[in-house]
């Protein structure tokens, strides 16, 4: 069931990304006849793209895994299935929050060196958040494992794929990290060969 689930995602995450590749393209830089709208455009491929998320959300709950949503509810039935919920997610949510608002911090400290800096910062990140994106579902998958031997009360196993896990993904995410280092000269080459080298250079360093 678990590993049902994480394809039904992957559907969903891969629809998304192409969808927001192909409207990107078309609006931002005005392929196949559609208008050039740069910058509106890319805010339009990426409202379509979460569009196609939530579509193929539905898709999935609705009629794959076939529960049934009410959409009308009452106040008091909203608060009574909110308050176990936030319990558990205003906790969770403290760490992605504390993440973003640095990068915010950041991003308005890069924004005072001038665009070029902030044009290499913003390659630099996206490079570097494949590590980031290989990391969480490393860790979605650790998860599942660790969940299932627990609902087993294999409490023995559970521990030991929960270090097995976190010793082999310590282990591929610095060989990653190691592997882009190494290619970021090639990858930035990649990613702007139709920008002056400013960018590209500041962003390799």
């Amino acid at each position: 069931l678990s590993i049902r689930r994480q394809r039904q995602m992957c559907i969903r995450d891969s629809a998304m990304t192409i969808v927001n590749v192909i409207f990107n393209t078309l609006l931002a830089e005005g392929k196949m006849g559609f208008p050039a709208l740069g910058v509106q455009g890319v805010a339009i491929a990426t409202c379509l793209a979460w569009a196609t998320n939530l579509a193929v959300s539905i898709w999935a709950i609705r009629w794959r895994a076939h529960i049934a949503v009410s959409y009308v509810i009452s106040l008091s039935e909203l608060k009574q299935w909110l308050r176990p919920i936030l319990k558990i997610a205003i906790p969770s949510a403290l760490e992605p929050l504390a993440w973003h608002v640095s990068q915010l911090i950041i991003i308005a400290m890069v924004v005072s060196l001038g665009d070029i800096a902030l044009a290499a910062r913003v390659y630099a990140f996206n490079i570097v958040f494949l590590v980031l994106l290989f990391s969480s579902a490393l860790t979605a998958g650790v998860q599942l494992k660790v969940t299932h031997l627990y609902g087993a009360k294999d409490f023995a196993a559970m521990h030991r794929e929960l270090h097995r896990g976190i010793y082999i993904g310590l282990i591929l995410v610095t060989v990653l990290v190691g592997i882009l280092y190494l290619l970021a000269s090639a990858l930035l080459g990649f990613c702007l060969l139709y920008t002056s080298p400013s960018p590209r250079d500041l962003s390799t360093s």
